[in-house]
């Protein structure tokens, strides 16, 4: 497992430089990415009590675990980082 600390040094030039979009936000869940160079960084805080599903069209992966898929479960009170390419189409399922 990574830190946020490392994935945040890994990806400085994306997290200061890279283009900004937010996705969703809501009292309890915020996403948002971070886009550069043809790669988004997808960062996902769910401060919910409920799952969170996203779906994706070409595969992600967690910076956090590492887990490769096209489809992720963000569990209630939890966040991840995924890195994707900026081509890739994002379903969020609440």
């Amino acid at each position: 497992y990574k830190t946020t600390g490392n994935i945040r040094a890994e990806y400085r030039s994306v997290y200061s430089s890279g283009e900004f979009r937010l996705l969703y936000i809501t009292n309890d869940i915020l996403i948002f990415s971070r886009n550069m160079d043809g790669m988004s960084l997808l960062t996902c805080v769910n401060n919910s009590n409920n799952k969170i599903e996203i779906s994706y069209s070409n595969n992600a992966t967690s910076l956090l675990t590492d887990f490769c898929s096209n489809t992720h479960t963000l569990n209630p009170n939890s966040s991840d980082i995924y890195k994707i390419t900026q081509e890739t189409t994002i379903k969020i399922n609440l």
